[in-house]
């Protein structure tokens, strides 16, 4: 329940048209935070949990908005990932934008369902959690339009999915280190 009311006064604030705060933020430590947050869960279904990502790779957002939108899609993707599957944060930059997929290889999602997948209240028929309302990913779309960004989502069924997150980049400290 604190996590709905949670996402619910996120989207509020969000969709409020608030001036959003942007500052550079350091994927690495982001993502490995997000990681370890969902790694008892993974561990106890037995799901292999990875991160491939730079240390050089930055992004333009407020922290807590890119976690929370990790938090929900790495949820999702050890939800719906059966024991022995595997779970992967990875990023890449590029020049003007840093993408950022989140890979399982789980359940996967009928392709008639894909477009909707972002809407509010929307849940794949077949699969969702009982008691899931359906906003974790209508809200991940919207932090990431709030910054700019684009999501997409690639997936087919017993093959897993893949989202990816498209963000603007932040310059890295280092110009002259490649980002990939």
């Amino acid at each position: 329940l604190d996590g709905l009311v949670g996402d619910l006064i996120m989207l509020s604030a969000i969709e409020g048209a608030a001036p959003v705060k942007a500052a550079a933020v350091h994927l690495k430590p982001l993502a490995q935070g997000c990681a370890d947050k969902i790694m008892a869960a993974a561990r106890r279904k037995r799901v292999a949990l990875g991160v491939s990502v730079s240390g050089a790779l930055r992004t333009r957002v407020e922290e807590k908005h890119l976690a929370q939108a990790l938090n929900h899609l790495l949820d999702n993707a050890v939800k719906f990932t059966p024991p022995g599957g595997a779970v992967r944060i990875r990023a890449r930059g590029l020049k003007r934008e840093v993408k950022i997929w989140v890979e399982d290889s789980g359940i996967g999602i009928p392709r008639a369902e894909l477009p909707r997948v972002f809407e509010r209240f929307f849940r794949v028929a077949k699969g969702s959690a009982p008691r899931n309302p359906g906003l974790g990913l209508h809200l991940v779309k919207k932090i990431v339009e709030s910054y700019g960004g684009r999501v997409s989502v690639k997936s087919r069924l017993a093959g897993g999915s893949s989202f990816c997150l498209s963000l603007p980049s932040a310059p890295s400290k280092n110009p002259r280190k490649r980002l990939d």
